[in-house]
């Protein structure tokens, strides 16, 4: 008698390289520039105060596409979607959080340094089935990677070690499906 096996459920993560990266870097460094506020643990965000999606999200657009076209089957959508970066520096992190329903979130590693940042951390939206502990993925990235999740999953930026600045910009794609 022979057991069959299925897969109930799966989270996908997508990751595509941003090239050239030396000169997209200097663009989105360019039109970012920095209007982070600090909060009183040091972590900087322009969340709530930056105005460059317009001028931003043409310059990751193609790359955005090979995702939602390759991945999801649509192309990437024509309207600039909300957009934000982060940085981080030796004792700061963004603590364990999700985006909502709000489809899929985009991260880009801008300033990313594999040997002394930390990558984002997943959450799985399940415990072990063995010992209850909570169950985490941190994806191998490198700078100009952009990565693609459910923005409903839980991740967090891990404290961080090294005083060399970890930038990321990030923003959420199909709220209302695709």
């Amino acid at each position: 008698m022979s057991v069959e096996s299925e897969m109930m459920f799966s989270v996908p993560l997508y990751k595509c390289k941003v090239t050239p990266w030396k000169r997209v870097k200097e663009q989105i460094i360019d039109i970012v520039g920095d209007t982070m506020l600090t909060d009183e643990k040091g972590f900087r965000s322009d969340y709530y105060n930056n105005n460059y999606r317009e001028q931003l999200y043409p310059v990751l657009r193609p790359f955005v596409h090979q995702i939602t076209q390759q991945c999801f089957g649509v192309p990437a959508p024509d309207e600039a979607p909300n957009m934000w970066s982060q940085r981080y520096t030796a004792g700061t992190e963004h603590p364990i959080h999700n985006h909502g329903n709000r489809g899929y979130s985009f991260i880009l590693y801008v300033e990313y340094d594999a040997e002394k940042h930390k990558p984002t951390n997943f959450i799985s939206p399940f415990d072990s089935f063995f010992d209850g502990e909570m169950l985490c993925y941190a994806p191998q990235v490198e700078e100009g990677d952009l990565i693609a999740f459910p923005s409903v999953v839980k991740h967090s930026s891990q404290l961080q070690t090294s005083d060399d600045e970890r930038m990321i910009v990030s923003f959420n794609l199909f709220p209302y499906g695709r």
